[in-house]
Parts: C-alpha cells; structure tokens; sequence
C-alpha cells in the first residue's frame, strides 16, 4: 500500500525566455492543438522558442532552455542567489503555466501560509501576486484546507481541492481562476455530491475538464466532462477505473489506455467504447501528437516492475517498443514537445535525456542533456 500511496502522490506533484542577459521582446503563442501533455498536471511550456519546466520536488524552481538547444538554466540572473527560497526569480513553487507573454505560478506563501496565484516576466522577474487561491471550508463555514491540484489551460488556472475526509457535507471543489484578473468561478458544483473525490486525475481539452470522481466509501469511480466555459457537466462513462489514462478528446472521440485491457476509443455521441489495441499492462503514461502515441507502460501493480516504452501512429500501427527497465532509476518520459520527448531519472530528478520525434520511427536514442552546473 505504502508503493500505492507513493505512485498517487507522485501522480499528483508531477512561455519564451532570452538568455538572462537580453531583453524580452514579443513571443509567440504555445501551439494551438486540442491536447497537450503538460495539461495534465506536467508543469512543462512550450513557447515555440523556449521551453520551461518545473519539479515541485526541485525546491520549487523553474528551469529553462532556448528551443532546440536542450540545455536547461535555472530562470535566476541575481548574483549570488543560492536558489533556496521565494525571493530567488527561479522560485515557481507548485505549478508553472504560461499565458500572454508572462509565466505564472502557484507558491505557498512563507509568511501567511496562503496558495497564492503568481505572474512573472519570461525572464522570472517581477513577481506578482494575481490573488490568493479560494480554500476549501467545513460545513460550518471554519476554514480547514487549502491547496489542491492546478491545470493551466489558455487564459484560466483549474483549480481542484478535495474534500475534507472528517466532514460528511464537504465536496470537491473545481474552480477555474482568470489569469488577468484573479478572479474565481466555481465550477459544476451541483454536480459534485458530498464525500466524492477528485484531484490530479484530470485533463482539459477542447474547452472540457475531464475528471474523475470517486466515491469515498464505496470506491466507485466515474469519468466526468465538464465544459469550462458555460459551466455544463455530462456523465461520460459510468465505471472508471483510477488506473485508466485520463482521456484526451479530439472531435467527438475520447482516447485513453484502459487499464489491463489497452488503448480505447469512446464515442462521446453514440457512448460506445472500441478496444483498438490489446495491452498486457496495468498502468501508463499515454501521450498522444499529432503523428503518434507514446506510451510508457508497466504490468506490475506495485510499481516497481520494469516499464516498457511504445509507439504507435494514430492508426495504431506499433512502430517500436524499448524496455525502460525500472522507472526510478532508468530515464522515464516526462514532457512532449512537437520536437522532442524528454525524459528524467528517477521520481524527483531533473530532465535527463531526450528522444527526437524524428527518429523515434528508425533508431530510439536516449540522449544525454548537458547539464550547464555539472562542473559548479
């Protein structure tokens, strides 16, 4: 149980910049495409200049690259700043997300204890606090809870908060705030009855949060899509498993790996599901572009198996399959960008390798980042 609880917090913790000595001009806007692989709670930019990335387990810094260069700095120019605590530029804290030529982030404050909304220069100058997060209250009204899970998507952080375990009439909560404002809408709240719980088993795609809820004395799950932007909620697939990929949608079709069975299909109009490739594996990191799914997979319900890697086309054709070996202590997929697959070692480890999309179809080579303070 102990591996269990381990995998789900490590589910659950898992933008342009010029050089620090140049000035930011105007950036480009992120690739527009229905699904990225850092709504899931991955915390990775892709500017189309610049890459960004954020480990909450790295002290909470922000590190990043120019494109194609694949070097990643901490986002700090003050000398002498030992990268330890908020007043560092690097400092992201728990989330990092990208919108209108600023970063923003989500940090515990040190002196009031608050879940604050942060924006900041490409450059991670001028800190700035957009608002405080809404927390999560008892029935009778006591503050009791803050944080939660965060999902950046457009113009709008997704905030979730689950319940209090002690408080039968306490719900999960979602919550979209707005990036220039602050300000928060409360989201298919009538939705969400008391007790059920939610978290980082969510994704945002063609304007909908897809969630899961989960009954907390029975167990049962069920998926959830529920449009961001007029606040409607549907009942999307009745029994879900929590060890199922989080679905991506495209058009009319939801995608996703479906624990012990494979990769699924499901029509959000006819409501029928489609086995499209058998799998032997347990659980998976399912990313799916415009040319291909990549997949990192294991059969092992503890955990601490060995993982394979697969890719498919989007016609499902299996282009290749490398064995990982066991992912805390062997590179395993981390970020996707439209050039690259990269990969860290180990559960709180730093982007370590990468994968070029271009060859992933004719020789898999893990390589090796340099690494700019290896030698400090």
């Amino acid at each position: 149980m102990k591996r269990l609880e381990f995998f789900l917090l490590f589910m659950a913790l898992t933008a342009l910049l010029l050089t620090a000595c140049t000035n930011t001009a105007e950036q480009s806007l992120p690739k527009e495409v229905p699904y990225r692989f850092q709504d899931v709670n991955g915390y990775f930019v892709d500017t189309g200049k610049a890459e960004y990335y954020l480990k909450a387990s790295e002290n909470g810094n922000i590190y990043f690259t120019e494109k194609g260069e694949h070097t990643f700095y901490l986002l700090c120019n003050k000398p002498d700043c030992a990268h330890s605590d908020q007043n560092c530029n690097a400092y992201g804290g728990l989330a990092l997300g990208y919108y209108d030529n600023h970063l923003y982030s989500v940090i515990c404050d040190d002196t009031t204890f608050s879940f604050d909304l942060i924006r900041m220069e490409l450059d991670g100058s001028h800190h700035q606090k957009v608002t405080t997060l809404p927390k999560q209250r008892s029935s009778d009204g006591a503050t009791a809870g803050e944080g939660g899970s965060y999902f950046f998507h457009k113009d709008s952080l997704i905030f979730a908060i689950e319940p209090l375990s002690e408080d039968a009439h306490s719900t999960q909560k979602y919550y979209k705030i707005n990036l220039d404002t602050g300000e928060a809408e409360l989201l298919f709240d009538n939705a969400v009855e008391p007790l059920q719980r939610g978290g980082w088993r969510c994704s945002v795609s063609n304007g909908n949060l897809y969630f899961v809820l989960t009954d907390a004395k029975t167990g049962h799950s069920t998926l959830m899509e529920g449009n961001i932007n007029d606040n409607a909620v549907t009942l999307t697939i009745e029994d879900w498993n929590n060890f199922n990929s989080t679905p991506v949608c495209f058009g009319d079709t939801l995608y996703y790996f479906k624990s012990d069975e494979g990769l699924c299909e499901y029509s959000r109009s006819s409501h029928q599901e489609t086995l499209k490739v058998p799998l032997p594996y347990y659980v998976g990191f399912i990313s799916y572009t415009d040319d291909y799914i990549l997949c990192q997979l294991t059969a092992d319900r503890e955990f601490d198996g060995d993982w394979d890697f697969l890719v498919f086309d989007r016609e499902y054709r299996l282009l290749g399959k490398v064995p990982l070996g066991n992912y805390l202590t062997v590179p395993s997929m981390e970020y996707i960008t439209d050039e690259v697959i990269y990969f860290s070692t180990g559960a709180h480890e730093k982007i370590t390798h990468y994968v070029k999309l271009s060859d992933i179809e004719k020789d898999f080579e893990l390589i090796p980042l340099t690494d700019p303070y290896a030698t400090r």
